[in-house]
């Protein structure tokens, strides 16, 4: 099969322009991952990421179980991770939102490009998250 990969899927991707591909902005959407010490935390951000529509959805994974060094000392410990869909725009926003209502002293808050998404996928997500212009609404 001859084209581009995903030529082979049906129905219609948007295709960011070789510029946005290059510097890592793809679609202009990203997925967050954050991880949380229990569900009832992953619940709470979720609902204030969704709820004030910083993020268009929040799903909820887990547990996982993360290994890592903390303050010199090896820990193993069960953690939920929460997968959220948001513009790249408001990423320093959210980030500090999310440091203001995580139990953790130092959260995991990652960011990777959406690259590619689907036309109609990519119209909902833009019509459930903020705009830069509506960040001074409520942020809980």
């Amino acid at each position: 099969m001859k084209g581009h990969f995903w030529s082979r899927f049906s129905g219609n991707f948007s295709n960011p322009s070789r510029q946005n591909l290059l510097n890592g902005k793809g679609s202009g959407f990203i997925q967050l991952q954050i991880t949380v010490p229990d569900w009832e935390s992953g619940e709470k951000l979720a609902a204030i990421l969704v709820e004030n529509r910083w993020c268009a959805c929040a799903q909820i994974l887990g547990p996982i179980q993360s290994h890592f060094f903390w303050k010199e000392k090896r820990e193993s410990e069960n953690e939920f991770l929460i997968l959220a869909k948001t513009r790249d725009s408001l990423f320093e926003q959210i980030a500090d939102l999310i440091a203001k209502n995580h139990p953790y002293e130092c959260p995991q808050i990652i960011a990777l490009p959406i690259m590619r998404v689907s036309d109609s996928y990519k119209q909902w997500l833009d019509e459930q998250i903020r705009t830069v212009r509506d960040q001074c609404g409520s942020e809980s």
